[in-house]
């Protein structure tokens, strides 16, 4: 029986990560390119990574105060851990060529759009975690 975490379904996954969706940005990217001609695409490709790479960086700073702040009331800062790698992946999707990556990139560094996505990244490892789909290990101390 395939898992969600392997097996089948995680090649329709890659499947999806690796052949889908270069061939929805290329079919995007010769849209636009016929609709407003090859520099302007190709600049506007180059400004949204410029600006996103630009947002990235405020927002990873912010993301690293937030985490100091918890840290320093004692708290384990959860969501800012969860919003700060999604931050990463929107910095690595602007990096990524594309139209499609540009604007999932972008909306992830928005951080009302962040916020959303950590509630339902925890819904979805709590769920797992409930199915059993996920072991929760504890580790306590040096041995």
């Amino acid at each position: 029986m395939p898992s969600h975490f392997g097996g089948e379904s995680m090649l329709g996954r890659l499947l999806l990560l690796f052949i889908v969706v270069p061939l929805v940005e290329l079919y995007l990217l010769i849209e636009v390119g016929s609709r407003l001609g090859a520099g302007t695409t190709v600049i506007l490709i180059a400004l949204t990574g410029g600006v996103g790479a630009l947002l990235a960086r405020m927002q990873g700073f912010r993301v690293v105060l937030q985490i100091r702040e918890r840290l320093r009331g004692g708290q384990l800062p959860a969501d800012e851990l969860l919003s700060g790698g999604l931050v990463v992946a929107g910095g690595l999707l602007l990096v990524t060529p594309g139209l499609l990556t540009d604007a999932v990139g972008l909306a992830l560094l928005l951080p009302f759009v962040r916020s959303r996505v950590v509630e339902w990244v925890k819904g979805f490892i709590q769920r797992k975690i409930q199915e059993g789909s996920i072991d929760v290990v504890a580790w306590e101390g040096d041995e």
